[in-house]
């Protein structure tokens, strides 16, 4: 039997987990915010080298990697995913996600929100289908306006998607896939087939805005892989507690998958010592997260709340708190406060020597003497 790796990048630190020939290794490396392949492609270097073996030679003998990642949860939180633009049923418009109440750009600009006349029962039966001519008009104003990508969330399309399904194909049809200015076209029918409008809309606007970015890293991540001599599949974790390949994959099954992948973690470390009902927390460099098990099972939610918007597709419930390690201490109206701003892994926490210079827990921490300044990484970057 080869080696399995398990990786997880977060915010600030990247670790791994790696078994092999009945020995396991833990490692640890900072998080590449520029550029998320390279934290993983160090991780496993570094798994590697605690293996005592090169890079290729521990993937040439790897069964499985698996791999959780942040890059959908800090695209949403840090607002810079894919200009969305978003079509409706008439009379569906004010459902769009384009206001923030804490002040953050909105998910959708305000004139990326186009509705078309068309109308389908709560028992599937279609009224009115849209007309292609207002279809086309539609995705044309909304591409020269700036969208990168279209969502077509329609009323009761979870009983009958035949609308949304004709949209997508007259404008396939139209931007053709081997077209430089092709779009993709995402449908909240595909998304969720669960009942609630807000929340389906939210569901698919949000798998939309995060499409591309997780694509193209993911993509690029097996690539760099297959170039060092992996001939197995890379699977990404799901935040219900599944892996699927990256081709199998909807970019919001990725949201909080770290976390709930530590959930279960927990859970089986529990039933190792007979305990059923559990708390489960994670501290890392950017969020603190709760979790917890009741009489064996996993807390999961039918309709998560992520980053503010409900949604309905099931998942591990964790409740993220915004403080880490690298949570920024600061002064509001004379109180103390620390985060939810995190230095991150660059330029982190002033002690890190990497240019930071506000206050965070970890510098505390050091000041206090709680941590040893010469062990910083198991002495990696001591």
């Amino acid at each position: 039997m080869g080696y399995t790796i398990d990786i997880d990048t977060g915010g600030t630190f990247t670790d791994g987990f790696f078994v092999g020939n009945g020995d396991v290794r833990t490692v640890k490396v900072p998080t590449t915010p520029h550029d998320l392949t390279v934290c993983f492609l160090d991780c496993i270097a570094a798994g590697a080298s605690a293996f005592g073996v090169a890079t290729e030679e521990i993937l040439s003998t790897t069964d499985i990697i698996r791999f959780s990642n942040t890059i959908g949860t800090n695209t949403i939180i840090q607002r810079d995913g894919t200009k969305v633009g978003l079509i409706v049923s008439g009379g569906m418009e004010s459902l769009a996600p384009t206001r923030d109440e804490e002040s953050k750009a909105p998910l959708v600009a305000a004139d990326m929100v186009l509705a078309l006349d068309e109308e389908t029962t709560a028992d599937g039966s279609v009224i009115r289908e849209p007309e292609e001519q207002a279809i086309l008009q539609a995705a044309q104003t909304l591409i020269d306006r700036g969208a990168r990508c279209l969502v077509v969330a329609f009323g009761n399309s979870e009983h009958n998607p035949v609308n949304e399904h004709a949209v997508r194909r007259i404008i396939k049809r139209e931007y053709p896939r081997d077209y430089l200015g092709s779009v993709s076209v995402f449908l909240a029918s595909d998304i969720s087939a669960r009942s609630g409008l807000q929340q389906r809309l939210n569901s698919a606007v949000l798998n939309a805005y995060i499409h591309a970015k997780l694509a193209r890293l993911l993509y690029k991540a097996g690539e760099d892989l297959r170039q060092r001599q992996y001939r197995n599949t890379l699977f990404i974790g799901h935040n219900n507690g599944a892996v699927a390949r990256v081709a199998k994959t909807r970019a919001i099954n990725t949201y909080n998958s770290g976390p709930a992948a530590g959930l279960l973690g927990a859970r089986e470390i529990g039933a190792l010592y007979g305990a059923d009902q559990l708390i489960s927390t994670d501290m890392g460099g950017t969020s603190f997260d709760i979790g917890y098990v009741s009489n064996g099972q996993a807390s999961y939610a039918l309709e998560p709340d992520v980053e503010g918007f409900a949604c309905n597709l099931p998942m591990m419930s964790i409740m993220a708190l915004g403080t880490g390690g690298g949570s920024i201490a600061h002064l509001n109206n004379g109180e103390l406060g620390v985060g939810p701003q995190s230095a991150g892994a660059l330029p982190g926490p002033a002690c890190f020597d990497l240019g930071g210079t506000q206050p965070t827990v970890t510098d505390a921490n050091l000041v206090l003497g709680l941590l040893d300044p010469d062990y910083f990484l198991g002495g990696a970057c001591g």
